[in-house]
């Protein structure tokens, strides 16, 4: 099944509709526990990011402030 929703997302993905493709990705990270599928899922994902910062969650951005603060205090 977590094959299903990373295929899902991907075709989103392959057709630029990002935040249907994050969804679905979402889906597989949260839910499943099935390796291949999830670890794809985070590649795609941080692709996604790459490409459209505005798409990250506010955590996300929240933990990258703090890693770079520390190396910064460092």
């Amino acid at each position: 099944m977590a094959w299903a929703y990373y295929e899902i997302g991907f075709c989103y993905y392959y057709q630029n509709k990002y935040e249907e493709a994050l969804t679905y990705f979402d889906i597989v990270i949260n839910n499943f526990t099935v390796l291949p599928p999830r670890i794809l899922a985070q590649k795609v994902m941080q692709d996604i990011y790459d490409k459209k910062p505005k798409l990250k969650p506010v955590e996300i951005i929240e933990e990258e402030v703090e890693i770079i603060e520390e190396n910064v205090d460092s």
